[in-house]
């Protein structure tokens, strides 16, 4: 007479354990899923700001003035590009000058340059356009890479899930003429093709500031 209700009862039961054990296989998903998105759009957001920093670094590299004791200075990019970063609480680890200024043009060094500790970031793979030549940047090219502690981008929220920031690192890098060499070509003779093979250059001269 009571079979009826015991066997409800039972079912219930069962069913709330399925739930349960439902509940338990999901939530770390679930779990990680949302941190997930939260540390990636942290990232995506603050990445911006390295990426600025990166150009005001570069637009420094170009406007230095050329002369026979002074080059673009890894000092004053430094500088510059943390304070670009001290804004949103971070700073570089690294910051990396590429430079391909024809020396004989400015008198300058032509030596890239670094300053920081960050052992695992380096310069993009990609080559400097070639200076000196018509079909490329006349008074050459300089390029800032400035390198940031993941870390510094996002809290660590998925150690726990086995994935850390901790030793990783991202980095951004501007490439901009340099301002302050140019280069004159002589206008090619009458008949002569006008590619850039026809121009050759007549004489290598500092730009003014």
């Amino acid at each position: 007479m009571y079979s009826a209700p015991r066997r409800k009862t039972r079912h219930k039961a069962s069913r709330s354990g399925v739930v349960t054990l439902e509940l338990i296989l999901w939530l770390p998903i679930v779990m990680a899923t949302v941190l997930a998105a939260i540390e990636f759009g942290l990232i995506l957001v603050n990445f911006k700001h390295v990426q600025f920093a990166s150009r005001v670094g570069a637009k420094v590299a170009a406007e230095e003035l050329a002369s026979s004791t002074t080059v673009p200075s890894i000092i004053d990019i430094h500088a510059k590009v943390n304070r670009a970063l001290s804004a949103m609480g971070m700073s570089t680890c690294k910051v990396l000058l590429e430079q391909n200024i024809p020396s004989t043009a400015c008198a300058l060094n032509n030596s890239d340059q670094f300053m920081g500790v960050c052992t695992n970031c380096g310069p993009p793979s990609t080559t400097l356009p070639a200076a000196g030549t018509p079909s490329a940047v006349p008074g050459g090219t300089v390029r800032v890479t400035v390198c940031v502690e993941l870390s510094q981008l996002t809290p660590d929220l998925l150690s726990s899930f086995g994935f850390s920031t901790t030793g990783k690192v991202v980095n951004a890098s501007t490439a901009y003429p340099y301002k302050h060499c140019i280069i004159e070509y002589d206008p090619p003779p009458v008949g002569a093709g006008l590619g850039p093979a026809a121009m050759t250059p007549s004489h290598l001269v500092p730009d003014l500031p």
